[in-house]
């Protein structure tokens, strides 16, 4: 049997030689680069972020060295994140210690911990730590330590309440900022509540135009009013201004603009405003090819805000066979241009990029909400917590599974005749109870992010003689099978 770290190491030797190559593909548009790094001067922050920090650091008295919490409140797409980050990175040097923490919709209190305590700089806890363990041992460090910490993307109060009793008021001066879609849970979170608003109507068209043309003003005056109806259709959201100006990128035909501007007026009518962002991601999606519609909707497979790294996303894309080789380019080479071109059209968020190309995304959760809807729809991926039934929203036979399972048990899903046909299956959380048998007609096999997976749990990995891509967290599992070598069709294998 080979160990799991020789592997490893043979792989940083050895890489792939596709992922070496002077790629031919499409690069990420710079002045989406721009746009993303130039934010602060682009959407207009600059006031509201010197009103936070101003909050942050005074009292009506003077400098407080009490705790104090601030809450940033507002609908989804308007840039709550994008401000917290912003105060975050202008004042975090003034303190000895910092996180920066996304909770999302079902969120796992025990992994925000460990979160919080890798930001902070804390090592002292182990894997058997349970929540309160945890937030003792946290509770503790934090006592002497003047820290800042962000928790974004608040979701419910109950959430709120465990993860404060891990932040200690010590009386050093520290600060937590949390955001929320929720007012309820803002005035949970603190007293100092700031509620974002949408963009002026300035600001929109400097954002707008930037992405549209790279300049923060229009060129075109052949073009006459449209830019300006079809800003006043996005409301100020700044989600929904860089999503609707992508589809126009470069597009000078007036006759095009008109198209874009009648699409958005039948999409949004006699909607509410609740649901105007959806529409208008809707208007996006079915904009775009049907082969990056199916790489899209792959994306639902992970969790909100997860970093989703470009090189064995593209694998699994391959895997599953959504790209095929044409003109000469590899598959490898086909899949960056379509990573590329899904970052280019904003649907999703480039993460590290340098030299044009992107080393990582993100998916915006607005987004994510639409694909996974779109995917229950479509039957394209199915959703399970790994307690109860699996979840699907049709009489077909489960393709994809994404399980994500937090309950601290193992789960056994496999007895679902539904899943006799599974073709890729993702776990997060705890592992199942059984060797992995789910379907031999499974090409996609990710436990990567799938805690406390053993060596065990592999025994039987040769029946599964369809398996092209594999990803096992390193951390638990120490030996790799001799019997792996029998897959004949395993492309990638990722420890």
């Amino acid at each position: 049997m080979v160990s799991v770290m020789e592997a490893a190491e043979r792989h940083r030797r050895y890489e792939f030689a596709q992922l070496k190559h002077n790629s031919s593909t499409s690069s990420v548009d710079p002045r989406l680069q721009a746009l993303h790094e130039d934010i602060e001067n682009l959407v207009g922050i600059d006031v509201t972020k010197k009103h936070i920090i101003e909050l942050l650091s005074m009292e009506m008295d003077g400098p407080s060295t009490k705790l104090k919490v601030v809450s940033i409140a507002g609908c989804g797409g308007l840039g709550k994140t994008t401000l917290a980050k912003q105060v975050y990175d202008t004042i975090k040097g003034q303190f000895s210690c910092s996180a920066f923490v996304s909770v999302s919709r079902t969120p796992d209190v025990r992994t925000i911990l460990i979160h919080i305590s890798s930001g902070v700089g804390f090592t002292g806890y182990t894997q058997d730590d349970g929540v309160q363990q945890l937030i003792d041992k946290l509770r503790n460090y934090l006592h002497c330590k003047r820290y800042i910490v962000i928790i974004d993307d608040v979701w419910d109060t109950e959430d709120w309440e465990f993860i404060k009793l891990a932040l200690p008021n010590n009386d050093h001066g520290s600060r937590i900022i949390s955001t929320t879609r929720s007012i309820a849970v803002a005035k949970c979170c603190s007293s100092q509540i700031y509620e974002i608003e949408p963009l002026s109507f300035d600001d929109s068209k400097r954002l707008f135009f930037k992405r549209a043309f790279g300049s923060e003003t229009s060129c075109y005056p052949h073009l006459e009013d449209v830019p300006d109806r079809i800003l006043r259709k996005c409301g100020g959201l700044p989600l929904a201004i860089v999503t609707v100006s992508s589809m126009l990128t470069n597009e000078l035909a007036k006759a095009e603009w008109d198209r874009v501007l009648r699409a958005i007026g039948s999409a949004l009518a006699n909607k509410p405003d609740a649901k105007k962002m959806t529409s208008i991601i809707s208007l996006s999606y079915f904009d775009i090819p049907c082969c990056l519609r199916t790489c899209l909707l792959y994306l639902s497979v992970f969790p909100e805000d997860f970093e989703i790294e470009k090189q064995p996303l593209i694998h699994r894309w391959i895997a599953e066979g959504f790209i095929h080789e044409e003109g000469g380019r590899t598959k490898y080479e086909i899949g960056e241009g379509y990573f590329n071109d899904l970052i280019n059209r904003s649907m999703i968020q480039p993460v590290d990029v340098k030299y044009g190309q992107a080393k990582a995304c993100r998916v915006h959760d607005i987004i994510l909400d639409y694909i996974k809807c779109k995917a229950a729809e479509e039957n394209f991926v199915t959703l399970s917590n790994g307690v109860e039934h699996v979840y699907t929203s049709s009489d077909y036979k489960v393709r994809r599974l994404w399980v994500s399972n937090h309950t601290g048990e193992n789960v056994t899903i496999w007895e679902d005749p539904m899943l006799s046909h599974v073709r890729s299956v993702t776990i997060f959380g705890q592992p199942v109870k059984t060797s992995l048998l789910p379907s031999t007609a499974l090409r996609v096999l990710d436990l990567g992010g799938c805690r406390g997976i053993q060596d065990h749990h592999l025994a039987s990995i040769d029946t599964l003689f369809h398996l092209k891509y594999l990803l096992l967290s390193s951390g638990s599992i120490t030996k790799l099978p001799e019997k792996i070598g029998e897959l004949q069709y395993l492309q990638t294998l990722d420890v």
